[in-house]
């Protein structure tokens, strides 16, 4: 902490300078502290575990963890939106991705060869800097 946002307390007249420095400047000072506003969660390895059952017919089919729909529903009461991605490596069926947005309330988008740029233009949309921007997944597939 800055040394103009600081101050020593050690005797009772000290909490008046303090109380009047949190109301000038606030509790964390001028700058309002860094938030996440917009998580991007890769499908893949976050919502599934990267494991495929097969039926006897021949059906593929992933489990999905209920902790992390828990996990996302309290970040979306807290103010953040999260929206379920997959890359164009690793196709999503209708049928999942559907099933995802029910269960979890969330976008799941699709993204192609320019996830950089995809993902600059959610940025854009909704006015966010990088800082309040996080992901979630495996860097092998998303760079950026």
């Amino acid at each position: 902490m800055l040394p103009e946002y600081s101050v020593d307390i050690d005797v009772d007249i000290d909490w008046p300078v303090v109380e009047q420095r949190v109301l000038r400047f606030g509790y964390f000072g001028l700058d309002k502290p860094e938030v996440v506003r917009l998580l991007l969660c890769n499908v893949s390895g976050c919502q599934t575990d990267g494991r495929v059952f097969i039926s006897i017919s021949g059906e593929e089919m992933v489990s999905v963890n209920t902790r992390d729909t828990m996990g996302i529903r309290m970040l979306q009461r807290e103010g953040v939106e999260v929206i379920l991605i997959s890359s164009s490596e690793v196709l999503l069926t209708k049928a999942l991705a559907d099933n995802l947005s029910q269960r979890t309330g969330c976008e799941v988008r699709q993204l192609g060869k320019d996830i950089q740029g995809e993902v600059i233009a959610m940025m854009d949309d909704r006015a966010l800097d990088w800082k309040e921007v996080a992901y979630m997944g495996k860097l092998t597939v998303l760079l950026i």
